[in-house]
């Protein structure tokens, strides 16, 4: 009889022991992917499309930067909010040691995260390309002012040559 309380109190004692690693493991698993959510809800999407608004994009820039943003907007309040939601029922459900839940809970917030990740590279990506092409419209434009700028100097200082052409060209030019 003395044998058979021990085994049982041995079988409790291994249950437990494997339930608290079963545990561990899976608080690690769950840590981990929180960790990787939080890093990409990071703030440079944000901060690009911030920054392309003040550039006071216009057309097809505008309406990319438009699309983007609600792509953006989207993946976060879609699935981004889904995995959060699904983060803190797989923190409960470890934490009341229903290892089966929590196991098919890890798959799928893996897969929307993965889902997300790559929305947000996809949208990260196309900022970066329209960060790019508004850089390179600026740099044009500035160009093309300093080149009015020096006609303009040029038809000022010569103003004796060309006679009254700088009134009709100053209107016709905005700049």
């Amino acid at each position: 009889m003395l044998w058979i309380v021990l085994t049982v109190v041995v079988l409790l004692v291994a249950a437990l022991i494997v339930a608290l690693v079963l545990k561990g493991r899976y608080t690690k698993q769950i840590s981990e992917l929180d960790a990787r959510s939080a890093d990409l809800a990071n703030a440079d999407i944000e901060q690009t499309i911030h920054v392309l608004k003040g550039a006071h994009l216009g057309g097809e820039s505008l309406k990319t930067l438009t699309r983007l943003e609600r792509e953006y907007q989207q993946a976060s309040e879609g699935p981004g909010a889904e995995v959060e939601a699904i983060l803190l029922d797989l923190e409960t459900a470890n934490a009341q040691f229903r290892f089966a839940a929590v196991r098919e809970q890890l798959q799928d917030a893996r897969a929307k995260l993965d889902v997300v990740a790559k929305k947000y590279e996809q949208v990260d990506a196309e900022l970066q390309r329209l960060q790019a092409a508004q850089a390179a419209n600026q740099h044009l434009l500035d160009q093309l002012q300093e080149t009015y700028q020096n006609a303009r100097k040029d038809l000022l200082a010569k103003n004796f040559a060309y006679g009254s052409a700088m009134a009709p060209s100053s209107k016709s030019w905005p700049i």
